[in-house]
């Protein structure tokens, strides 16, 4: 029985099961009725991070800080994911990553840095209002700006661009720049659906594209019940909302249970 995943969301996890014969659905049911699962079309950065700055909003975070989950077959489709939010400007953190590697950390740190400026006293999340002070507050330090009004006429953006840093630090700070929202990086979580396993985030964006080679793979029959798994998991970590995301790629196929729909339990097809 699952704690975690309510009705609706645990109806598609055990309907991935069900349509294989050698993957075993046996006690996953549903210990409270409930959850929103929709299959969504999403075909370019600016859809996929509009709809999750509104799934970021409106749902709240877990106990482990998470809200939103982005799940994909392959690391190459989830680095995919994290350059659209990157270029978008919305604040994530990567799996399998310990805290310094992350690739969104301190704002104010690139700036530091990118000014070459020694010391600060303070993080701060990726806030444009606070990100632009910083480059302000950086540029009159090194004395490349002389008064005031002369400074709060800077576009930040275009001292961004004169930063110092490398093309994806400086891509992050201009992205985060042009976000209509902000989130702790905590929040929005990438990777592949493995990766994920035994974790949980309120709402989960599952990638139903698979590539060609593991497309094959399948169908030929190779590893087919262990796509079946692996979908299961993506699906089941869940506790609030499950987005099934079509079509994002070109290249590839969908996950042949999704083709059609989303499988639910009893042989029953969802959102077609």
């Amino acid at each position: 029985m699952s704690y975690r995943c309510p009705a609706e969301i645990v109806s598609v996890a055990r309907g991935v099961l069900e349509a294989h014969p050698d993957t075993d659905p046996n006690g996953f049911t549903a210990a409270r009725d409930g959850g929103t699962v929709e299959r969504v079309r999403l075909q370019t950065p600016r859809e996929l991070t509009d709809r999750l700055w509104s799934d970021i909003i409106t749902h709240d975070p877990n106990d482990d800080g998470h809200r939103v989950f982005l799940l994909t077959r392959t690391n190459k489709q989830a680095r995919s994911v994290a350059s659209a939010l990157d270029n978008c400007g919305v604040p994530h953190s990567y799996f399998g990553r310990n805290e310094s590697n992350q690739p969104w950390g301190d704002g104010l740190a690139l700036v530091y840095r990118g000014t070459e400026a020694i010391g600060r006293e303070q993080e701060i999340q990726y806030k444009p209002a606070e990100i632009k002070r910083a480059v302000q507050e950086r540029i009159t330090a090194s004395s490349e700006i002389e008064t005031y009004d002369e400074l709060n006429a800077l576009d930040p953006t275009k001292i961004v661009k004169r930063l110092d840093l490398y093309w994806s630090e400086r891509k992050r700070l201009l992205g985060a720049l042009s976000a209509p929202n902000w989130c702790n990086p905590n929040h929005v979580s990438v990777g592949t659906m493995h990766s994920a396993k035994g974790l949980e985030a309120p709402c989960v964006y599952l990638f139903d594209t698979m590539p060609h080679s593991v497309y094959e793979s399948y169908i030929d029959g190779t590893n087919a019940d262990e796509e079946h798994r692996v979908y299961y998991v993506g699906a089941s970590r869940a506790s609030e909302t499950l987005r099934v995301v079509s079509d994002y790629w070109v290249g590839g196929e969908p996950f042949p249970p999704f083709a059609d729909g989303l499988p639910a339990a009893d042989g029953e097809v969802l959102h077609r």
